[in-house]
C-alpha cells in the first residue's frame, strides 16, 4: 500500500460520503467513476509491486544473507497455510480448517489403502543384540554450543536470532538440558 493507493482510496471514500449525503444520479456516477479508477490504480500498483519483488528475487545471490532475509520478509506476507480449501466427500462443503483437511486425507487414505491379511504377512524385524549407549546432556556443553552460534546466519523455525540465544546462553543452558533430558527419556525410556 503506497501513497498512490492511499490517495485513490481517500478519493473513493470522499465520493462515497458525497453519494450518501446527496443521493443524486450525478454523485452516483461520480462515485462509480472514482471507485473504478481506485480499483484500477490498486491493481496496477499490485502488479508493479510484484514485478519489483520478482526483480529483487532474481538479482539476489541464492546463498547470500540478504536473499534469506528478503525471503523471510516475503514469507511473512502470506498466510500460514498455502494448501487450498478442499471439497468434502459427502457434501459440497469447502474445508479450510487444517484439522479437517488432515482428517479428510486420513479418511481418503484409509479407504484406498488395502492390505490383504490372508496373503501378506508383516516383515520380520531382525533382533538387535546391542543397544545404543545412554546420552547425557551437560549444561556446560549446551552453554558452549550456544556461545558458538553464528550470528550471521538467519534464525530457524523458532524465529529466534542467534544473537539472542548467545546473549541469554547462561540463563537457558540449564533449562534446555532439562528439556532435552525429558524428551530423550520419553523417547528412549528410563
Amino acid at each position: 500500500m503506497n501513497d498512490v493507493c492511499r490517495k485513490a482510496i481517500r478519493e473513493k471514500d470522499e465520493a462515497f460520503k458525497a453519494l450518501k449525503t446527496t443521493r443524486s444520479d450525478e454523485s452516483r456516477q461520480h462515485y462509480n467513476k472514482v471507485r473504478n479508477r481506485c480499483k484500477t490504480i490498486i491493481k496496477r500498483q499490485r502488479f508493479l509491486h510484484n514485478q519489483e519483488l520478482k526483480r529483487k528475487i532474481i538479482d539476489l545471490p541464492a546463498n547470500d544473507r540478504s536473499f534469506w532475509s528478503f525471503a523471510k520478509t516475503v514469507k511473512n506476507n502470506f498466510c500460514e497455510s498455502s494448501f487450498p480449501p478442499l471439497l468434502s466427500n459427502n457434501s459440497d462443503k469447502l474445508i479450510s480448517d487444517s484439522q479437517e483437511k488432515a482428517d479428510l486425507f486420513a479418511d481418503l487414505f484409509s479407504k484406498n489403502a488395502t492390505l490383504s491379511s490372508s496373503t501378506i504377512s508383516p516383515p520380520n524385524v531382525p533382533a538387535v543384540s546391542h543397544s545404543m549407549p545412554r546420552i547425557y546432556f551437560r549444561t556446560r556443553t549446551i552453554f558452549k554450543l550456544l556461545l558458538n552460534l553464528d550470528t550471521n546466519k538467519s534464525s530457524g523455525p523458532d524465529e529466534l536470532p542467534a544473537v539472542v540465544l548467545k546473549n541469554i546462553a547462561s540463563s537457558i543452558s540449564k533449562p534446555l538440558r532439562k528439556l532435552f533430558q525429558l524428551v530423550y527419556f520419553q523417547i528412549v525410556g528410563k
